[in-house]
């Protein structure tokens, strides 16, 4: 969480993570640093 804090601090464009099937890892992290969630974000930049 550190370093994910870190560059969002530093006005990184994105995070990206690589969760190979264990997206809940990545809801937690998501979760602890208060960014909300996205449903279908693939879909809405058609």
């Amino acid at each position: 969480l550190e370093q994910c804090h870190d560059l969002l601090d530093n006005n990184v464009a994105g995070i990206h993570f690589y969760t190979l099937n264990r997206s809940d890892a990545t809801r937690i992290i998501f979760d602890s640093l208060g960014i909300p969630r996205r449903r279908n974000a693939q879909a809405q930049t058609v």
